[in-house]
Formats: structure tokens, C-alpha cells, sequence
């Protein structure tokens, strides 16, 4: 398999040189050429995912050649000029989140770099748009990237979910599993820059567990301790509830059996990273796209409106963004009291069509178990459950000591999501990153 992918790569390289050298794309990077400082690589809200995906494998492609890569955050008017067309200097605007890729100085590298430029250019309607930098930039607002290396919880009952299969489809290539005994031991210390934790797959006997797990303990303290570090968090559905500082029961609510504060608050099982209670934000599984739960007919999952333009998660995503998995993720409520450490990145608009779905610990609820209760007080229930969401923070950000943290109430890992995959990657991208700095590019 290595020689195959050796293979493949040296006919990439091969054929880009001979395109280059051909004069069909102008930006070949002469020697000595003062002018040329590099590329920018546009972002913009319309392209489409296999173009987002696209343009994350070149810049872990130029993250792995130690090129520095700076991600803008600021709109921008830069004088480029075209790869493919001779003399087509003219000033092109670029969103926040496109990308600026120097130079390595060194002529070898950066014709090798080149190569992978021209090639992920040249896809078509999937193409990459990247741009000869040749303008000096001064005092400009960016992240720095630093090339990310997550560790993925998997263990009984958390599971990794998808989240391995995207990091792999945009070629995050420092990705390992570590289980709980492997966090324990301090394997999180041997240079990751990023811990991440799924959604909750197992059953009620492993939530009920988590409650008064010993080892829950141990592990609540060394993330704390990697984060506290400068160490990052990111987390969906379960994932977010866990790193949350408690929960909250709103009045007239239904109780649910793991997040009532009776359980949570009493146990003080949550990772407190997040300077948020939480709740469940729906019953049970209401807006699964992929119908993963059992009893489940929903298709059009949960909509999300981004509250927070300037957090470079949202960096070219559009501000409304539908059809988001979601499985019986948490509500974040804001501190009314005191500073918090914890921002607000977008707040539930609206949830899919469909029926609601027997919930995998409803069946241990009394409410939804008894056949005393009429079904018009139980869907009553449900749909004040519901209105009460609207309009609640359910994506956040968060600083804990040194580290940053990202809790998603829903799935955009899920491999059927049509969530943007942008979302995940710049949320990846966002808690490995330095900064923000200002540079000067010349």
C-alpha cells in the first residue's frame, strides 16, 4: 500500500513539474523571484463540500512541510495574481477564514509545494481557488496554524464516532484512540494539542455508572489538567454535556434521568471547562437525520443560527446553517451572574420535521413509561420541552486556563450530516491555532 501511495505521488509531482515547466501555469517559482511571497487560498460561504474538503487537504499538506500558514481574520482587498493566466495582477477580495501560505525559502520545498498548489487548482468545479500572493501586507490580523495532533476518547459508552473519518478525509494525519486507562496513565501529555470526545452510545446502566465511576474521577482530572495547560477540548452531544460546570431544570420541564441536578450537581461528574449549566435541549433523539436511534422518522434535523461572526469557527459558513444531526444533545444557559469564561457561538432557530422518538433512557422514565398518563399530556409536555429551547445556546466556545474549548449540542461529525464539514475542521483548526496576531507580510 506505502508504494502504491509513493507511486501515486511521485506521478503528481511528475505531472504538475511538466505542466509548470510548460508554461501552461505562470507561477512557477523562480529562483530568486523578491516578488513572490506565496499563495492565498480563497474561503468563501458557497463553495461546497468536497471543495471545503479539498481545500483542508492542501493546507494540512502545507502544515506537514512546516510552511507557515496564517488564517485570516478580517476581510481583505490583496493584489494577486492568477496561477494559470499570464498578467492578471489585479486586486481580489478575500473572506476571513481564506488562508495565507508563505514561502519556505527553501527552492526545492516550495517547488514540491507548488506541485500540490497547481494540482488542487486545477479539480474543476471542486477546485481549490488559490492566488500568487505578491502584495506587502502590513499589521494584519491572523491564527497562526500550528498542525493539530487529536487524540480520540473511545471507550464503552463514548464512543469516537465519525469523528476519525473526517479528520482522515481532509488528511489530519496525527491521529490517535486513546482509551480511559490510556488518559489515565498520561499519554494525553505526549504532545497532543487536542482531546476530543463524542456522543454516548452505551446504556443506561454506563450513564448511571459514569455517576460514581472512581475512574470517571481520574479522568475528569487529567483533561482538566491538559486543558488548564494550554491543551484543547472539543466535544458533541454528550461530549458538550460532560464539559459543561452543571445542569439546570428549568420549571415545568420534564426531569431527565442523567442531567437532573439532583444527579449531575450532587456528583459533580462534569468536566467543568464550560462556565454553563446545561439541559437537555429536545427530547430524546428529535432531528437525527440518519434515523441511528431506534423508533426514529425525523429528516430534517435541528437548524442553528451562527450568534457569533467573529469566532473563526464560523469563518466561511453561512449564518443560518440546517439540517444538523442531533441526538438528544444539551442547552447551554447563560450566566446571568458574574463573568464567564464561555462564549455563545449559535443558538437553536428551528427543529426538522418528523415525530418525536422513544429517547434510549426513556425507558426507565416514569412520565413516558406509564399508560395512566394520557398521550395528550405526554405530547404536551413535549412541545412546551421544545418551545422552551427555541432561541437557546447550543453551539459555545470556551477559555479554560491556557486552553480553548468547543462544545457542539449536535453530530458535525456524523458521516450522513449535511452540516458543512468546514464547521468541524475550523472548529479543529480554531483550538490548535496561535493567536490572534498581528503580521506584517513583506
Amino acid at each position: 500500500m506505502k508504494k502504491i501511495t509513493i507511486l501515486v505521488v511521485l506521478s503528481l509531482v511528475i505531472l504538475n513539474f511538466t505542466q509548470i515547466t510548460s508554461g501552461e501555469f505562470n507561477s512557477y517559482p523562480e529562483e530568486n523571484n523578491t516578488t513572490f511571497r506565496g499563495y492565498i487560498i480563497k474561503v468563501e460561504e458557497n463553495q461546497c463540500n468536497i471543495t471545503q474538503i479539498n481545500t483542508i487537504k492542501l493546507v494540512n499538506i502545507l502544515l506537514k512541510y512546516n510552511v507557515t500558514v496564517y488564517w485570516l481574520c478580517s476581510d481583505l482587498n490583496i493584489t494577486t495574481e492568477d496561477l494559470k493566466i499570464e498578467n492578471s495582477t489585479e486586486v481580489r477580495f478575500f473572506e476571513k477564514g481564506s488562508y495565507i501560505a508563505l514561502n519556505t525559502n527553501n527552492y526545492y520545498t516550495d517547488l514540491y509545494i507548488h506541485s500540490w498548489v497547481v494540482y488542487f487548482n486545477n479539480l474543476g468545479y471542486y477546485s481549490t481557488e488559490v492566488y500568487k500572493l505578491i502584495e506587502n501586507l502590513s499589521n494584519v490580523k491572523v491564527l497562526k496554524l500550528v498542525e493539530p495532533k487529536i487524540a480520540i476518547t473511545n471507550r464503552s459508552g463514548v464512543n469516537k464516532w465519525w469523528y476519525p473519518y473526517w479528520l482522515d478525509l481532509g488528511w489530519f494525519r496525527n491521529i490517535d484512540l486513546l482509551s480511559y486507562d490510556d488518559i489515565i496513565d498520561d499519554k494525553l501529555m505526549d504532545g497532543y494539542n487536542i482531546i476530543s470526545m463524542g456522543g454516548q452510545s452505551g446504556s443506561t446502566k454506563d450513564r448511571i455508572i459514569d455517576l460514581f465511576n472512581i475512574k470517571h474521577r481520574l479522568i475528569k482530572k487529567k483533561i482538566q489538567e491538559f486543558v488548564r495547560s494550554g491543551g484543547n477540548y472539543i466535544g458533541s452531544c454528550y461530549g458538550a454535556a460532560i464539559a459543561a460546570n452543571g445542569t439546570y431544570h428549568p420549571p415545568g420541564l420534564l426531569y431527565d434521568v442523567q442531567y437532573t441536578p439532583i444527579a449531575a450537581n450532587a456528583f459533580k461528574f462534569q468536566f467543568q471547562l464550560i462556565d454553563r449549566k446545561i439541559y437537555r435541549a429536545l427530547p430524546g433523539g428529535y432531528g437525527n437525520i440518519t434515523g441511528y436511534f431506534k423508533g426514529h422518522n425525523a429528516t430534517e434535523g435541528i437548524t442553528v443560527r451562527i450568534s457569533n461572526r467573529s469566532n473563526p469557527i464560523s469563518f466561511g459558513v453561512p449564518e443560518i446553517i440546517k439540517y444538523n444531526e442531533y441526538a438528544s444533545g444539551p442547552v447551554f444557559f447563560e450566566k446571568k451572574i458574574g463573568k464567564s469564561n464561555t462564549d455563545t457561538l449559535a443558538v437553536l432557530v428551528d427543529i426538522g420535521e418528523g415525530e418525536h422518538c422513544f429517547d434510549i433512557m426513556m425507558h426507565i422514565c416514569p412520565f413516558y413509561k406509564s399508560n395512566l398518563i394520557p398521550q395528550f399530556v405526554k405530547d404536551f409536555k413535549i412541545k412546551k420541552w421544545v418551545e422552551f429551547t427555541i432561541g437557546k445556546p447550543v453551539w459555545v466556545t470556551a477559555k479554560y486556563g491556557d486552553g480553548k474549548v468547543v462544545g457542539f449540542n449536535s453530530h458535525p461529525e456524523f458521516p450522513n450530516t449535511k452540516t458543512p464539514p468546514r464547521i468541524l475542521y475550523n472548529a479543529i483548526f480554531y483550538l490548535s491555532s496561535e493567536g490572534p496576531l498581528y503580521v506584517d507580510i513583506i
